[in-house]
């Protein structure tokens, strides 16, 4: 971006405007990863209709037409979120399901400026409801090769884990991500600890899964410090030798959490939109964003459950690059961040991080 003189008649406000609008153009154009966003999240009041109606499905009557669905989208509380959560996921009975959702997303993602996506998928949650692990495997692969196909995007899958089941479930589960020769099955790179924090799930509960997954080699992180405080997310490090942690905005409230992050470069991956609608903050001018960046903690941002939580990752890069005025150069390290962050080879790192360098050098003209 050339440089703007303040005049005597461009007052801060306005200078403001268009440095704002500058970040907002380049976190638009630049090519992004997204780190953190759940499947089942993405599912849209229409395609939900859809598909319930496609597989013989009737929906509770609280949601038993789009109109009333679409209203359940706006929800009151967690509570609220996780019932809408689960029936909406109850309607994915078959390969060609799980394809259309995860190519909807795909497709989404991509006219955003995303080129490569790692994907919380809930298996636990679809085998609970007599849904096979190749069923929603198979659809998923299907929809991430031909959106690689159609428009270049890649994508990886992250083996959701709900902290409110047993260990056990979650090692059997882990053991279906590997075949006949004990190597993992792509895309799959590694499980996320998720679901709701509370006393009686703390990360430690998982230590035997997680050491499996580093005997794989295979990606280690987990959700922590968004319902509960910073105890969780030391533990997850500590414990749990995570790679990233999700969320982990909490961490603010202890600094030797923060400092403990900023150390190991441990990532978070941040949803900002999603903390707001899930109340873990009242709004965007309580939320620790940029003082977890200001603190020297490695932030990214990520939509989380985008068909729920206000959008996708352009919505969550506008919120925050106008509730804390980012710069130019902020946004360009949020980029940054995100592609170091990824698993993605070392090659196909490098030519992200050289695109997005030159689209930054560009706008500063």
């Amino acid at each position: 971006m050339a440089s703007v003189l303040m005049s005597p008649k461009m007052d801060s406000s306005k200078k403001y405007e268009l440095d704002k609008s500058e970040a907002v153009k380049l976190a638009r154009e630049m090519t992004k990863v997204e780190l953190h966003v759940h499947l089942e999240g993405t599912f849209l009041p229409e395609r939900v209709m859809e598909i319930a109606k496609r597989n013989g499905i009737k929906l509770p009557e609280r949601y038993d037409t789009l109109e009333k669905l679409k209203q359940a989208y706006v929800f009151k509380d967690l509570f609220s979120f996780l019932d809408l959560y689960a029936v909406c996921a109850s309607t994915l009975q078959n390969e060609t399901d799980f394809e259309e959702l995860t190519l909807d997303y795909l497709k989404s993602a991509h006219h955003q400026g995303v080129a490569h996506a790692e994907i919380f998928v809930g298996f636990q949650l679809h085998m609970d409801r007599g849904i096979e692990f190749p069923t929603v495997l198979n659809g998923v692969k299907a929809a991430m090769k031909k959106a690689e196909a159609a428009f270049g995007i890649t994508s990886s899958i992250i083996l959701d884990i709900d902290r409110g089941k047993s260990e056990d479930s979650a090692i059997e589960l882990f053991n279906k991500a590997f075949d006949k020769d004990g190597r993992p099955i792509s895309p799959i790179i590694g499980v996320g600890l998720a679901y709701a924090e509370n006393d009686k799930n703390p990360p430690s509960k998982f230590t035997e899964l997680y050491k499996k997954v580093h005997e794989a080699g295979m990606l280690a992180t987990a959700h922590a410090g968004e319902a509960f405080g910073p105890e969780y997310v030391r533990e997850a490090i500590e414990k749990l030798n995570v790679h990233r942690i999700d969320h982990g905005v909490r961490s603010v409230e202890d600094i030797n959490t923060i400092k403990l992050l900023a150390e190991k470069k441990i990532p978070l991956t941040v949803c900002p939109l999603s903390n707001i609608c899930l109340k873990v903050y009242q709004d965007l001018n309580h939320h620790p964003f940029k003082e977890l960046i200001n603190a020297g903690v490695v932030v990214t941002v990520n939509s989380d459950d985008p068909a729920y939580f206000g959008g996708g990752i352009n919505d969550n890069y506008d919120a925050v690059i106008d509730a804390y005025h980012l710069s130019l150069e902020d946004v360009y390290r949020l980029g940054q961040n995100s592609i170091n962050a990824s698993r993605l080879p070392n090659a196909r790192k490098e030519s992200l991080l050289k695109d997005l360098d030159r689209l930054y050098q560009k706008f500063r003209g």
